[in-house]
């Protein structure tokens, strides 16, 4: 029995729809969650860096206004003092040094006179040194030019103010600290030269704020000036770029004071998030970073944990669906599998594995029932025309009506020669395959022909051709009959022959007989005289009317390649027409297609309880009825 693969398409839809409803809700409530706690997360984060940069500015702020700004406002007002001499202002700014580790140098600066220098001890060396080579200060010498112009520059940018922050702190490599330079003028001047207190503070201080930030774990804190540039970054080699530097340089260019929060990318690609803090007092800002990855690590460890979970239930889940599906679609695919064959005829499969009970195994017995019906119609159209299914057809729900239509065709009557004398000779098995074989084939040959079977009346064949081609099909037909049977001659020993009969014109189509039983016939006058030509043609002849001659002048071209002629026979007198019918033979040439073609192979039909007993039997053709 040939094997029939189906693809599981219903089994791959459960599948799909059995993940889809067990997933879609843990991926909807998985992203959700995800998506609420990334905000609160990003939210707190936020609040945290902002916190930091906070913090850090505002301790910075304090240190400045309580620590460095007041203490030297102080010094330069007993130092302002016109009552002091020389040696008292250095005695003081001596003891003022001395109590503040974050000053390390307190100078007076006079234009055009060597400066009141006095520092730290342990960093007056390298002081000097590195402010020699800078030419900022020679000690015993006038200030050089460059110092006197610095200093021109800073009392220009004081103006009316109180003291002045220098905007650029530098780097003392020797000493390896930054400093800052805190310029306050003096009211009273010194050697009628205007005179100014300068003090250079070391920032560790602050650098130590900076650092000990905890957010220093995780991420960066920068602290900026108005160019951009990193405090401290010689030591550490902590820079910061991105847009987040243009927009807190802006804000410290426009003196504004702002605390925010915003995301930014790196020079490296990096999704960044940022928060600065300018200070109040100073040009700087704090900024604090941190990469966007590792701000949400803990939604990345929920990202785990919930992928591995929904690893497992995507697996469960699978399994699950498979499970169920095979169960499910196994009967159904089953049933595909048998109705498959059945649509190309054959009847014998069945459903079976119906032990369910379900609805799935009441589909299938009522598959076997259709089965069963079907079959039972298959055979029961091999007793009844072509059409006689079509009228069934177009019948629609009301059934076949009794009654015909006058339709326009063609009939073919082909009638066995010496059929009784061979009938009393062999054994009725034998007269049954016989006539099976030979209306067998001729039955072939009319649906080959686009002809319909109407009915076998004994050894006699009715056929029906409509079209316009109708009469040219039956002659090739009936030519191809002839052939044919010689064919099958050829493998018995006996002589049979037909005569054959065609005629066209009108005539009536339809159900006769009663609402019970009728049969789907042709009836009329060509139809009996379609038989009546049937009569009168003798062996392997076949005899046209004058219509059917005439509907063939059309085709006589194709005829003659054909190589087919029509001849006419001397009219002959039937019975229920007064005048002469005018008839015409078919000669059929041996050089014809039909003839040359190869033939489909038909085979003799064995009887199946006799064979013959008289196979030497020799039957001689009819004579030609008389007239």
């Amino acid at each position: 029995m040939k094997t029939y693969f189906i693809k599981p398409g219903l089994r791959k839809k459960v599948i799909f729809f059995s993940l889809a409803l067990a997933l879609l809700p843990l991926a909807f409530s998985s992203y959700s969650m995800i998506s609420i706690t990334q905000n609160e997360l990003k939210s707190a984060v936020n609040d945290t860096m902002i916190h930091a940069a906070q913090q850090s500015a505002t301790e910075i702020d304090d240190i400045f206004t309580r620590t460095w700004r007041a203490t030297l406002q102080l010094v330069a007002n007993a130092v302002d003092n016109p009552d002091l001499g020389v040696d008292e202002k250095i005695a003081l700014l001596e003891s003022a040094i001395h109590s503040l580790d974050d000053f390390i140098v307190l100078q007076i600066s006079v234009a055009d006179f060597p400066p009141i220098l006095i520092a730290q001890n342990h960093l007056q060396t390298a002081y000097q040194q590195a402010e020699a080579s800078k030419e900022r200060f020679t000690k015993g010498k006038a200030p050089t030019l460059q110092a006197r112009k610095r200093l021109a520059e800073v009392q220009m940018a004081i103006g009316d103010a109180a003291f002045y922050v220098d905007q650029n702190p530098h780097y003392l490599s020797d000493a390896d600290i930054w400093l800052l330079d805190l310029y306050y003028p003096l009211k009273n001047p010194l050697s009628s030269k205007p005179a100014m207190l300068v003090a250079r503070i070391n920032l560790s201080h602050i650098e130590r704020i900076i650092n000990k930030q905890q957010l220093n774990q995780v991420g960066q804190v920068y602290l900026l000036n108005r160019q951009g540039n990193t405090l401290f970054a010689s030591q550490y080699g902590k820079t910061l770029t991105g847009d987040i530097t243009h927009n807190v340089t802006a804000l410290l260019r426009q003196q504004t004071q702002a605390i925010s929060a915003t995301p930014f990318t790196s020079p490296e690609g990096k999704e960044m998030l940022g928060a600065y803090a300018v200070l109040a007092h100073l040009p700087w800002a704090v900024v604090t970073t941190l990469e966007a990855d590792k701000a949400y690590l803990t939604i990345s460890d929920m990202l785990r944990s919930l992928l591995l979970w929904f690893c497992l239930g995507l697996l469960v889940a699978v399994l699950s669906a498979i499970w169920f599906s095979s169960h499910l679609t196994r009967p159904i695919l089953e049933i595909a599998q048998v109705v498959r064959p059945v649509g190309e005829g054959d009847f014998s499969q069945r459903v079976k594995h119906l032990d369910s009970r379900d609805e799935i195994s009441l589909l299938g017995e009522n598959v076997n029932e259709m089965i069963q019906g079907l079959m039972e119609k298959f055979h029961l159209q091999k007793f009844v025309s072509g059409g006689t299914l079509a009228a069934i057809k177009q019948a629609g729900q009301e059934g076949v009506k009794l009654g015909g239509e006058r339709r326009f065709a063609t009939v073919l009557f082909s009638d066995i020669r010496g059929f009784t004398a061979f009938s009393e000779k062999v054994t009725p098995e034998t007269v049954i395959s016989m006539l099976n074989t030979y209306l067998r084939a001729q039955a072939k040959l009319v649906k080959k022909h686009h002809g319909d079977i109407d009915k076998f009346v004994g050894d006699e064949l009715i056929a029906v051709f409509q079209g316009e081609d109708m009469v040219k099909n039956a002659i090739l037909c009936a030519c191809e009959i002839h052939r044919v049977i010689k064919e099958l001659n050829k493998q018995q020993v006996w002589d049979i022959r037909v005569g054959i009969g065609i005629n066209s014109g009108d005539m009536v189509m339809g159900a006769m007989g009663s609402e019970e039983r009728m049969d789907y016939t042709i009836l009329g006058d060509n139809v009996n005289l379609g038989a009546r030509l049937c009569s009168a043609a003798q062996p392997e002849v076949t005899v046209i009317s004058d219509y059917a001659y005439q509907a063939m002048q059309d085709f006589t071209e194709e005829l003659e390649q054909q190589q087919i002629t029509l001849e006419a026979l001397k009219s002959i007198q039937v019975k229920g027409k007064i005048a002469p019918i005018k008839i015409y033979q078919v000669i059929c040439s041996e050089k014809n297609p039909v003839y040359t073609s190869e033939p489909e192979k038909i085979s003799w039909q064995e009887p199946q309880a006799v064979k013959p007993h008289e196979k030497n039997a020799t039957l001689k053709s009819s004579q030609l009825p008389p007239i």
